[in-house]
C-alpha cells in the first residue's frame, strides 16, 4: 500500500514589475523554516531597484535569501 503523506507548506508568490520589465524566480510551496532564495534579473533597457512586501523595501540585492 502507497500512502502520500503531507506537511503544511508556505507559498511565496514573486512577480516582476513591470512584467515586461524582466523575470524573478525562486516563488514556489516551501516547507516552514526553509531557506528561499529569490533572483531577479533585468532585461535589456531596465535595471533592478528592489525586492518589496506588501510595498514595503525587504532588499536591494537582485539575490535575496530568508527563512
Amino acid at each position: 500500500m502507497l500512502v502520500g503523506n503531507f506537511a503544511p507548506g508556505h507559498r511565496i508568490d514573486i512577480s516582476a514589475e513591470p512584467v515586461n520589465a524582466g523575470v524573478a524566480l525562486g516563488g514556489g510551496v516551501y516547507t516552514a523554516g526553509a531557506m528561499v532564495t529569490l533572483e531577479a534579473n533585468a532585461d535589456a533597457g531596465y535595471v533592478f531597484l528592489n525586492w518589496t512586501e506588501n510595498g514595503t523595501p525587504v532588499s536591494t540585492s537582485p539575490t535575496f535569501s530568508f527563512t
